[in-house]
């Protein structure tokens, strides 16, 4: 039966007890750019996953990845960078390496779905047996069904068929290649429970957004209406900021601030992108990551909307329900809401 989904962490640890490590996992803790969201965030979680957790999975890494990633933390050490990479340049030194041989070359020619190096990090991944582990799990989606998997849990099984193993002419049938995103293999080592809610329920706690409208706009600021459901009872209210995602940022802020004292948090990215593939480059629609920092602890949601700016909202209060969700927040009473 094929799998889409881990239901046990037991089971998780098994799939992924071998697996590759793409060059972004390391490169995007470094970059000092909005586009790419808030480096601290992505620096700590994974000095967290791979260097607390090199012990119970094998990790593994192409040559010319590692070779890349090696040579960019090497750069920022020698220029004195601030955060400069400790123990992720010993992890680099340590891990081990993926070989690349002419049949997995071959192999990767023939994965037309998805763009090229993946394709070849894809087939490298056939042939050895690993999962793969990288930001950007979307990059190696072939369909809609994948991609819908990748948005709600994190992660996807990719279906590959018969294979031939590495160094061998044996055939391997019903092969498949677990994908997944650094957030959610983190959070599937340190809170299964917590991801496979995520996973059942696209409304993880009380908030859901309804709906939005622009009320007011001008050079310097934008007003924003917006509905959400607390549980089953709609909220009204506004927003207004520099442009329209900090406008929606503010307006879900009053509501939910309205009827639930959270913990004091600082977002600390968000960022769009289109989800695109080969087979699918006009898919429409938005994905949309926030993540925050409570104290030590970090969240991260991606949602997914025709609608940019529904995209963000959406994924905003998805970091808050699982907030609310993960440090037991009691909620105010909602039978008598100033709101």
């Amino acid at each position: 039966m094929f799998r889409t989904r881990f239901t046990s962490r037991d089971e998780f640890l098994s799939e992924v007890r071998a697996t590759l490590v793409c060059a972004n996992v390391i490169i995007n803790c470094f970059l000092h750019d909005s586009r790419f969201g808030h480096y601290h965030f992505y620096l700590q979680i994974v000095r967290n996953l791979i260097v607390n957790n090199s012990r119970e999975v094998k990790f593994y890494m192409t040559e010319i990845d590692k070779e890349i990633a090696l040579t960019y933390c090497e750069k920022l050490r020698l220029n004195n960078v601030e955060d400069h990479p400790d123990g992720i340049l010993e992890f680099l030194r340590d891990v081990k390496t993926c070989p690349i041989t002419d049949e997995i070359v071959d192999c990767a020619l023939c994965i037309s779905e998805i763009h090229p190096p993946d394709s070849i990090r894809l087939a490298a991944a056939i042939a050895h047996g690993l999962s793969i582990l990288t930001w950007e799990p979307e990059h190696f989606a072939r369909s809609s069904n994948e991609i819908q998997a990748i948005a709600i849990q994190g992660y996807t099984n990719l279906y590959i068929g018969s294979a031939e193993k590495v160094d061998s002419e044996e055939l391997m049938e019903n092969c498949s290649v677990w994908i997944l995103s650094v957030p959610s293999f983190s959070d599937l080592f340190d809170n299964f429970s917590l991801v496979q809610r995520r996973a059942d329920d696209d409304m993880l706690g009380p908030f859901s957004i309804e709906s939005y409208n622009f009320l007011r706009s001008s050079k310097n600021s934008k007003r924003v209406n917006i509905d959400i459901l607390f549980f089953d009872q709609e909220l009204h209210g506004t927003g207004e900021g520099s442009g329209p995602r900090a406008a929606i940022f503010n307006a879900v802020k009053n509501l939910i601030h309205s009827v639930v004292d959270l913990p004091k948090y600082e977002i600390t990215f968000s960022c769009c992108d289109a989800w695109t593939t080969i087979s699918s480059p006009n898919s429409g629609m938005t994905r949309a990551q926030v993540g925050a920092q409570v104290g030590d602890d970090f969240y991260k949601r991606i949602e997914q909307n025709e609608d940019e700016l529904m995209a963000v909202a959406k994924a905003y209060i998805s970091v808050v329900n699982v907030i609310i969700q993960d440090r037991n927040i009691s909620i105010n009473d909602r039978d008598n809401l100033d709101v």
